[in-house]
């Protein structure tokens, strides 16, 4: 008889705390509890709908390194202008092409070929 009488007192004071929990105001037994308060949980929201702030970041400093340059005129521009190359641009319909005018086996490569990898920046 005497553990129906203790078993019924648990039973009582765990139906206590429950009242006290949800009417608002804490047990100090219940305050370091793991449970967040009413209205302050996620209710089932997904991580999605969740406001998270953004962190503040600071400003870069400002390098250049993404701000257009300029190109200078290179010599490929100049000897292509005044045709002193040894090739001509084909404007085809699809396409554009390169006509050697001499035979590439007899090109001097020591002359030309600085200019050509020169002209590379060229648009």
């Amino acid at each position: 008889m005497n553990e129906t009488v203790t078993s019924r007192n648990k039973q009582t004071s765990i139906y206590k705390e429950a009242v006290q929990e949800s009417s608002g105001t804490l047990s100090p037994i219940k305050q370091n509890s793991l449970y967040t308060k009413r209205g302050l949980g996620n209710g089932g929201k997904t991580s999605i709908l969740l406001r998270v702030p953004e962190p503040e970041h600071p400003e870069a400093p400002i390098s250049g390194a993404l701000a257009s340059k300029t190109v200078a005129t290179t010599d490929f521009r100049r000897f292509y202008n005044r045709g002193d190359l040894p090739i001509a641009t084909i404007h085809g319909p699809a396409y554009n092409r390169i006509h050697w005018k001499i035979d590439v086996t007899q090109l001097d490569y020591h002359h030309y070929l600085p200019i050509f990898f020169e002209g590379i920046r060229e648009k």
